[in-house]
């Protein structure tokens, strides 16, 4: 990974505003996809991490900016060989032709498209799709599939990357990428000259901040969120960019994963402008109060987390994880007691043989729990807890302890 160049904002992402204040501090955390093969001696990429609360218009954000350039190119990422991914994704694909009735043919554009699985749900129905990436890696995957990508980071000069023939878009497409746009509200307008005025529909799925607050969920606080919104600051931004929010309940919340935020939106000049939701009422995002006491109940959490290890190595149980995404690495990296796992489990055959960044706790496939037992799995990505239990409980020495990354925080 080429060297990590870090800015810095004295002003809100959304509105330029210059009234801040901080309400999580997390302290030398790396990057979420920085996996490193043992004995590898290049620099480790560690800051802090601080999100900010703006007061004029509520949004919480992070104000360093990292230079992504390299970062992403041999992005691995996927969760394509979940099944609860897949239902979420045929769901998705489904639940939007039949509530607005896209017809066969429509165009969907995919930003942050990963391996192009959601749009493969999509080319099914019948859609023409194309997607945008910045992961070599994740693009020679979607292209052996059938799903035609460009491989690059989406900013407001983008489109003229998108071939003529993707133009206007009928669908635009985010599952967990509008998060990491760090300027949000350009994106907004560029998205806006590329859906057809008319018709088009702009779908995101982000994490709902109010769903990581009340979860105490500190993981996903990392450097590549640059925003980390309610669905009223979604509601907001969203109009602030000639957007009307129109949607969310897309799919049914026992049909997304972890704390989604699924949202549908079109154009306030759009026919599907007569569907929008009404102003939200004024909720926990409004008031400063509702941030000011979290930090030191993160830092709680936390130290249950710790707590929690100890008093279980301590008693003479072994300890794995499952889960070597975001949720996995950050809530290692927070952890004082992470060198006492003696694994991370993850599908993802790309991980495999690498090392977790700060903490460096070895990542393994899910088989390795066979080879080498343990007696408890925490479980990180605790969204596909359920499938998890089920493969787990099929492999010899299976652990006898699955437990939940949200039981103890």
């Amino acid at each position: 990974m080429p060297e990590i160049r870090v800015s810095q904002r004295d002003s809100c992402r959304v509105c330029g505003g210059k009234l801040l204040k901080r309400w999580v501090h997390l302290q030398a955390m790396p990057l979420t996809d920085d996996l490193r093969l043992p004995g590898e001696e290049r620099d480790e990429f560690l800051y802090d991490v601080d999100v900010f609360y703006c007061l004029d218009c509520h949004t919480s954000q992070i104000l360093h900016d990292i230079d992504y350039q390299g970062y992403y190119l041999d992005y691995s990422f996927t969760v394509a060989e979940s099944p609860f991914a897949a239902n979420f994704m045929a769901g998705l694909a489904k639940a939007t032709f039949a509530q607005y009735r896209l017809p066969e043919g429509c165009i969907v554009v995919e930003i942050g498209s990963g391996d192009g699985t959601q749009l493969s749900f999509f080319k099914k129905l019948g859609a023409t799709v194309f997607g945008y990436e910045p992961s070599a890696v994740l693009c020679r995957a979607s292209e052996s599939i059938g799903v035609p990508v460009y491989q690059g980071l989406f900013d407001e000069n983008s489109l003229e990357h998108i071939p003529e023939e993707y133009h206007p878009a009928d669908v635009l497409l985010l599952t967990y990428t509008f998060d990491h746009i760090p300027e949000p509200v350009k994106f907004l307008e560029t998205a806006g000259r590329l859906l057809n005025p008319e018709t088009g529909l702009l779908i995101m799925e982000v994490h709902d901040l109010e769903k990581i607050m009340e979860r105490r969920e500190y993981c996903l606080f990392e450097h590549e969120h640059s925003v980390y919104l309610s669905v009223l600051t979604m509601q907001e931004i969203l109009a602030r960019s000639g957007f009307c929010l129109i949607s969310t309940d897309l799919l049914l919340e026992t049909e997304r994963r972890g704390n989604s935020l699924l949202v549908v939106a079109a154009k306030t000049s759009s026919v599907h402008a007569e569907r929008a939701l009404p102003p939200l009422t004024a909720g926990f995002s409004d008031d400063w109060s509702s941030y000011e006491a979290f930090n030191s109940e993160m830092a709680k959490g936390i130290c249950r987390l710790d707590s929690f290890v100890n008093e279980q190595t301590a008693a003479g149980k072994r300890i794995a994880g499952y889960g070597a995404g975001g949720r996995g690495v950050m809530t290692l990296a927070a952890l004082r007691s992470a060198s006492k796992f003696k694994y991370l489990c993850d599908k993802n055959t790309a991980f495999h043989g690498r090392l977790a960044p700060k903490s460096r706790v070895p990542i393994v496939a899910p088989e390795h729990l066979s080879q080498n037992p343990v007696d408890v799995l925490l479980v990180f990505s605790f969204g596909y807890i359920d499938e998890i239990r089920e493969q787990v409980a099929h492999l010899p020495n299976a652990p006898a302890r699955i437990v939940s990354l949200l039981e103890i925080l």
